[in-house]
This record gives structure tokens, sequence and C-alpha cells, in this order.
């Protein structure tokens, strides 16, 4: 017999489902119970932000950039390097340097512009998309390692895919702790590691000088991340070659199961980057 008055439900989507887990898991929470720190932390912040996240990031930006200027001597990541090389290229009268700077630019935009589809597209439908832009990019990297078995792309091919993974990446991520960053470029970190640290110097509250200070060791180990990425990739390149991109991979698939595993267990915690 049909009830009357009912409406047929319809399945929920990811992020509503999230949402439901996270109203169960405050319901079932006492009233008693004081929220500690990490617990606001995890509220309040997206896990894409979180600096050992962005350190990781860092790492697989470094070693794309690593690999890319090892064999081509053009940078993946780094634009400012190739628009630099543009100009200089011209001067010296040394045009053979000029296309491929200028083609791994225009990837790099590419990729940016991939990610902003995309990223657009699935929030549009209410889903979580930090997982698909990080699937995207393991799969690209996975495809470039592939290629060692036929070596079907040049290097500077290669560098050019590696120049429009930056830009996607670099588009996707760039906030850690809520302050903006760069995971596939070091300038500004270097700026806002010296800033911090500066202002930390003039604080006499003892309260504010350790938030300037963290913040400023927020950026340096960014820093770190990236400078150990580039290492890395350099030395592997030289004896395995495109194997070497096995590095960024490993540290994205770390992103992404950490990012399950976290949700799963955290159901109140924030994924995608603001």
């Amino acid at each position: 017999m049909k009830s009357e008055g009912l409406e047929p439900t319809r399945p929920l989507n990811e992020k509503e489902q999230i949402q439901e887990k996270a109203n169960n898991f405050t319901t079932n929470e006492t009233a008693a119970e004081p929220i500690s720190k990490e617990k606001s932390l995890i509220v309040s912040m997206p896990l894409i932000e979180l600096p050992i996240v962005a350190f990781f990031l860092a790492i697989a930006a470094g070693a794309m950039d690593g690999y890319a200027y090892f064999t081509t001597k053009t940078f993946a990541t780094f634009q400012s390097g190739n628009i630099i090389l543009s100009g200089y290229s011209i001067a010296a009268d040394e045009m053979y340097k000029l296309l491929p700077a200028i083609i791994s630019i225009a990837s790099f935009a590419l990729g940016s512009m991939v990610l902003a589809f995309m990223r657009d597209t699935i929030k549009s439908k209410n889903k979580l998309w930090t997982f698909t832009a990080l699937s995207f990019e393991i799969i690209v990297l996975l495809v470039l390692v592939a290629n060692s078995f036929h070596q079907l792309i040049s290097d500077y091919h290669l560098a050019y895919i590696l120049a429009f993974v930056a830009g996607f990446q670099g588009n996707a991520f760039h906030y850690i702790n809520k302050m903006l960053y760069g995971n596939i470029a070091v300038t500004l970190n270097v700026q806002l590691a010296a800033s911090y640290f500066a202002e930390s110097i003039m604080k006499i509250n003892s309260d504010k000088k350790k938030q300037l200070l963290k913040n400023c060791f927020d950026y340096f180990f960014i820093l770190i991340g990236f400078a150990f990425g580039a290492f890395m990739a350099a030395i592997a390149a030289k004896h395995i070659g495109t194997y070497a991109l096995i590095i960024p991979i490993f540290c994205l698939i770390g992103i992404f199961i950490t990012g399950r595993v976290f949700l799963k267990k955290n159901p109140t915690a924030n994924i995608d980057a603001n």
C-alpha cells in the first residue's frame, strides 16, 4: 500500500554524505567534552593546507623542476626563469633557446587553465575536487614514466608536459595555514619567510612572536622541500633517467591516501583548498 505524502528520496552526493557523517559525529559527541585545539584545527583548516601536505607538494614540484632542468636546461615550474631565458636568448642571438622556453610557459598556462575548468565543473556538482586533481597529476606522471620503455616522447616534450602538470598543481594548491604560498616556485616563500622573521624580531609579545616565527618556519619548510625534491630528482635522473619522476608520484599518492584515510576518520574535516 502506497504511503500518502511521502516523496521518494534521492541519493546523497559526496559532499552531502560527508556533511551527514559530520552531523552524526557531532551528535554523538558528549556536551561536556571540550573541543581540543587539534580537533578545532581539523574542522577549520582544509587538509591540503596543512604544512606537512604543502611540504610534500613542494618536494613533488621541486622534483619535476629538477628533472626538467637536468635534461633540457629549461624550467618546468619556475616560469620566471623561462621568461628570463626568453629575453636572454633574444639578446644573445641564441634563438634556438627561445622556442623551448616559450612552449614551456604556454604549457604551464594551459595546465593552470585545465585545473580551473576541472575545479569549477566538479564544484558545480557539489563534489570534492582535490582527489580528482591529485589523481589527474598521478596519471599524467605515470604515463611519462611509462615512456621509458619505448622512448616515444623526447626530453623536451616531456619537460613541456611537466610544465603543464606544474601549472595544474600550482593553481590547485597555494595555501598553507590559510596563508598564500607557492608550491611550484620559491620567490614568494623566501620573501614571506624573511618578512615574518623580521617582524618576529620587532615583537615583544611572546605569543605574537611565536606565531610569527611559526609562519616563518612554515615557509622555510616549503623551501627545504622544494630544494630536496630538486636535489633528489637531479641525482635520480643522472642514474635512472625518467624513472626519477617516481619521486613526485610517490609524494602525490601519499597525499591522496592520507586524505582518504583522514576523511574517513574525521568526517568533519575539510579537504578541498579554499
